[in-house]
């Protein structure tokens, strides 16, 4: 039912965003949902993780890749805003630390960034959060709308407002 949802935003969309919140939950989702399809569940309907022909195996992985993939991909040529929130997943490589989308594969963590045209990293304290929208050491982060490299603001604050601004003065050429 939710995918039958879903493909039918490809024919219209009745939103001006789509919020996938979040990509990370979903993938979990899928793999149960495929288990599921599949009859990899366990009594308790999770998926078997144990090493017999009923457990849970490549195939369930690589269907919830490809569904992911094709989902991600579908959505970003809507003619709507979507915005796919991920966890982050971070590990040490070669004495590096490397931080990427919480997805699942070894190739759609680095592919992600590039399905979509804006990719934001967000963190905060207490009282403020930033956007970085530029690559800031071991983060991934892009924009394509000429914003700057980091926005900050304070809780209350709206984003929204925020990056509207920074997009009227760069519209306009740093002009008020």
């Amino acid at each position: 039912e939710f995918e039958k949802k879903l493909r039918s935003f490809e024919k219209d969309c009745p939103f001006e965003t789509l919020v996938f919140d979040s990509a990370t939950n979903l993938s979990d989702l899928l793999l149960c949902h495929f288990s599921q399809i599949n009859g990899h569940l366990d009594s308790n309907g999770r998926p078997r993780l144990s090493i017999d022909k009923d457990s849970i195996g490549i195939k369930e992985y690589g269907q919830r890749i490809l569904w992911l993939t094709g989902m991600v991909t579908s959505f970003t040529r809507l003619n709507v805003n979507t915005i796919f929130i991920t966890h982050e997943s971070t590990w040490q490589d070669s004495g590096q630390l490397v931080t990427k989308p919480a997805v699942p594969g070894e190739l759609l963590p680095d592919q992600l960034p590039g399905l979509c045209d804006e990719n934001w990293r967000f963190d905060s304290d207490e009282t403020t959060a930033t956007v970085y929208t530029r690559g800031v050491g071991r983060f991934t982060a892009k924009s394509r709308l000429g914003l700057p490299a980091r926005l900050t603001f304070k809780f209350g604050e709206s984003l929204y407002e925020k990056v509207m601004q920074e997009l009227r003065k760069e519209v306009s050429g740093g002009q008020k």
